[in-house]
């Protein structure tokens, strides 16, 4: 068995053509969901895919972390202008 048999699935998501933008350009490199179940299963080392109408990125998920609200993650995250950070509680982030 080779470590690509373990490796989680590539997931797909969703993003609005100004976020996708800005991840293409480096800017945006944080990206912050509801931590619905589906999210939560999101693991480092995964593979990310990003769609905005008719593009995809590929990216792969350096980390992830969980915070119990949104002003929990504020006060452990990247605040400086190049980190684009909107989000409901509870809330799943990934690098």
């Amino acid at each position: 068995m080779s470590e690509h048999d373990h490796a989680p699935p590539r997931r797909e998501l969703n993003i609005r053509k100004p976020y996708f933008d800005l991840i293409v350009a480096g800017i945006k490199t944080v990206e912050v969901r509801v931590g619905y179940p589906s999210m939560r299963k999101i693991q480092p080392g995964q593979q990310l895919d990003f769609i905005s109408r008719d593009q995809r990125l590929a990216t792969r998920v350096l980390r992830m972390s969980e915070y119990a609200s949104f002003e929990d993650m504020l006060e452990h995250e990247d605040r400086s202008p190049s980190v684009e950070i909107s989000a409901r509680t509870p809330t799943s982030c990934w690098q």
